[in-house]
């Protein structure tokens, strides 16, 4: 129970204490929460790398809303997970669309 309270509060306590942060202690805990998230390997003899949207409440897939946004992110802060992440998105993708 104390465990879902504090997944409940943290994004918010994050979000306020960021009002408060510089823009370089803002980017560095963007990258620490990104980087947490991170999942890597092979599947079905593909490599795969991406950042799931949660550690708790989903599983460990990749979610291609939530993969668009980290993208973003990470273009700014490092361009190469970026381009990793997109590949894991497309290499799926069927001739047909």
């Amino acid at each position: 129970m104390r465990t879902a309270l504090l997944v409940k509060i943290l994004p918010v306590l994050a979000f306020l204490g960021s009002a408060m942060m510089t823009n370089d202690e803002l980017i560095t805990n963007i990258t620490k929460t990104l980087e947490s998230h991170l999942l890597n390997g092979t599947k079905w003899g593909m490599p795969y790398h991406f950042y799931r949207p949660g550690l708790v409440k989903y599983g460990p897939d990749q979610w291609l809303w939530d993969s668009s946004f980290h993208m973003i992110a990470w273009s700014h802060i490092n361009a190469t997970n970026s381009v990793l992440d997109m590949r894991t998105m497309l290499q799926m993708q069927k001739p047909s669309g």
